[in-house]
C-alpha cells in the first residue's frame, strides 16, 4: 500500500540518519545501508557484493569503491557440552553469523576475519586489528563466550580511507543449548530446531530463525527484518523493523515503527506504537496499540485491548465461544464481526463518538443518550443467549464502533 510504503520509506530514512551518526565513530561505509533485503543484510560493515540490476545508485558507488585487495584469516575452536548442557554466547558486529544444530556433544566455532585495503600492507594491517576474544568460562553465564574484538586501528578509518572488515561466524551446537546472540551491522540465520533457551538480539541487520522450541525465548529486532516459523513461550521487541510470526504459543510482543505479521497464536499480548500490525487468529489478545493499523483475522476467547489514534482496528471474525471482549477506544474506529456468533450482550459507551450496527442485529434492551454521551445495552443476534454466553463491553471516545455478521 502506499501509506504503508511511505511510512516504511520514512523510517528507513531516519535508521539510516541514525547510521550515519555511527559512521562517524568508525562504524564501515557499508552500514550506511538500510536491512532492507534479507540476501544482503549479511553484508554489513566491510563487504559488498557485485551490483545489481535492483541497487541503487548509492549501493553501486559504495561497490565500485570496494578496494582490490583482500586478505583472509580463519580460526576455529572446539568446547565439549557435557551431559548437563553448556551455556553458549556469541557478541558479534559488522559480519554474519550462522547457526547450525547437530548431535554431537561439543560447540564448535569457525570464525572468518577478512580484510580489504587499497594495498596489500594496509589490508594486513587492518587484519592485524581484527581478532576473536575466546573464553572457556563467562562468570554471567557459567557457558563459553566468543566475541569480535577491533583494534585501535580501525577507529576512524574504515569510511573515508575507503577500507572494509567483516568477522564471519558458523557455530555449530546441540538443539538443547541455552544461546545467546547479538550482533550488529550483520545477519544473524539459525538454521535448525533450537529446543533449549535464547536469546537473539540484532541491530542494523536481519535475523531468521529455524523453530524456538525453548522453556523461554527472547528476540530483539531493531533497523532489519525478522522471520520465525515458531514460538513456544517468547517475547519479542521489534523497533524500526519488519517482523514476521507465523505460529506461536504464548507470546508477549512490544513494537516501535514496525510492521507486523502473525499467524496463529494462542495467547498474544501486544504493545505496539506506529505501524501496521496484521494478526490470523489468536485465541486470547490483551495490551494496547498507537497510532496504527491493527487487523485481526479472528479472536477466539478473548479480547482486551487499549486503543489511541488508531484509525482502524479490525476483527474479522470472532468465534462462537468466545467469552469477553472488552475495548477502550480514543480517536479510534473499531469494527467487529461476529459471522460465528449466534447471540451475545453487549454494552457501549460512546462520548462524541457513535455505535453503528444494523437495527435487524440488535435488540437494544436499554439506552441513555446526554448531549454528547450514550450508553446502549443489548443483545446481538436473534436468538436469546444462551448460558455462558459471550459479552462484549466498550468504552470510545471521540470514535466510532461498528458490529456487523
Amino acid at each position: 500500500m502506499q501509506r504503508g510504503a511511505f511510512r516504511w520509506k520514512m523510517r528507513r530514512l531516519g535508521a539510516l540518519v541514525l547510521a550515519a551518526g555511527l559512521l562517524g565513530h568508525g562504524a564501515p561505509v557499508q552500514a550506511r545501508r538500510a536491512p532492507g533485503a534479507l540476501s544482503a543484510a549479511g553484508q554489513q560493515g566491510p563487504s559488498a557484493p557485485a551490483a545489481t540490476a535492483g541497487q541503487t545508485g548509492g549501493d553501486a558507488e559504495l561497490d565500485a569503491a570496494t578496494p582490490p585487495v583482500e586478505q583472509r584469516r580463519r580460526l576455529s575452536r572446539r568446547y565439549r557440552v557435557p551431559a548437563a548442557g553448556r551455556p553458549f554466547a556469541l557478541e558479534a558486529r559488522y559480519g554474519r553469523v550462522q547457526i547450525n544444530t547437530w548431535g554431537k556433544a561439543e560447540i564448535k566455532v569457525e570464525a572468518e576475519l577478512v580484510a580489504r585495503s587499497e594495498t596489500e600492507a594496509g589490508a594486513r594491517q587492518v587484519l592485524d586489528a581484527l581478532g576473536v576474544q575466546w573464553l572457556d568460562y563467562d562468570a554471567r553465564t557459567g557457558g563459553v563466550l566468543v566475541a569480535s574484538q577491533f583494534g585501535p586501528a580501525l577507529r576512524g578509518r574504515s569510511g573515508c580511507s575507503g577500507r572494509r572488515y567483516e568477522i564471519n561466524y558458523t557455530v555449530w551446537l546441540p538443539a538443547a543449548t541455552a544461546l545467546r546472540v547479538a550482533n550488529g551491522f550483520g545477519a544473524v540465520a539459525v538454521a535448525g530446531d533450537l529446543t533449549g533457551p535464547t536469546d537473539l538480539a540484532v541491530n542494523y541487520g536481519d535475523l531468521r530463525t529455524a523453530r524456538l522450541l525453548g522453556p523461554r525465548n527472547a528476540v530483539r529486532i531493531a533497523n532489519g527484518n525478522c522471520a520465525i516459523p515458531f514460538a513456544g513461550r517468547a517475547s519479542i521487541d521489534a523497533s524500526y523493523a519488519r517482523l514476521r510470526l507465523d505460529a506461536g504459543q504464548t507470546v508477549d510482543l512490544r513494537t516501535n515503527y514496525a510492521d507486523v505479521e502473525v499467524g496463529t497464536v494462542e495467547t498474544l499480548v501486544v504493545h505496539s506504537k506506529y505501524g501496521d500490525l496484521a494478526l490470523g487468529t489468536v485465541g486470547s489478545l490483551r495490551g494496547s496499540s498507537g497510532f496504527s493499523h491493527f487487523s485481526v483475522e479472528k479472536i477466539g476467547e478473548e479480547l482486551d485491548m487499549a486503543l489511541r489514534y488508531c484509525p482502524d482496528f479490525e476483527v474479522r471474525d470472532t468465534g462462537p465461544n468466545f467469552r469477553q471482549i472488552t475495548l477502550d477506544g480514543g480517536f479510534s474506529t473499531i469494527r467487529l464481526g461476529f459471522a460465528e456468533t449466534p447471540a451475545f450482550r453487549f454494552d457501549v459507551r460512546t462520548e462524541q463518538g457513535q455505535l453503528l450496527v444494523d437495527p435487524a442485529l440488535v435488540r437494544v434492551l436499554s439506552e441513555a443518550h446526554g448531549a454528547q454521551s450514550s450508553d446502549v445495552l443489548g443483545v446481538f443476534g436473534r436468538t436469546v443467549p444462551r448460558r455462558g454466553a459471550g459479552n462484549v463491553s466498550i468504552r470510545m471516545r471521540n470514535g466510532t464502533v461498528r458490529f456487523s455478521r
